[in-house]
């Protein structure tokens, strides 16, 4: 049985932030799954979902235009993802505002 833990992120920090802090978690042997938009406690903010276990390849947050069909939306994502891989893409606070952002591992 895999065991997860999830972290509460700021809706107001900036993509290089919320990165970082993906980034500085998988260094202590975590693993993201997902990046979200959501409320804890009636206020605004990001839940990420991390697995205990060891990361594999570097993840990078990419914003993404979200208007179009799904076909649309998926070629989008296979452009950016280049060689990597989709871990999550839907709507992340950023700077305060509800952005869809895709999480990408290399």
């Amino acid at each position: 049985m895999a065991n997860y833990v999830v972290k509460v992120l700021g809706s107001t920090e900036t993509l290089d932030t919320l990165e970082r802090t993906i980034r500085q978690s998988e260094e202590l042997g975590f693993v993201a799954v997902s990046v979200a938009a959501g409320t804890v406690g009636g206020k605004k903010g990001n839940l990420l979902t991390l697995l205990i276990a060891a990361p594999q390849g570097t993840v990078t947050l990419e914003t993404i235009d979200g208007s179009g069909d799904g076909d649309q939306q998926s070629d989008r994502l296979d452009a950016l993802a280049g060689g990597g891989a989709v871990v999550s893409y839907g709507g992340v606070y950023v700077g305060g505002t509800l952005t869809d952002v895709a999480m990408i591992r290399a």
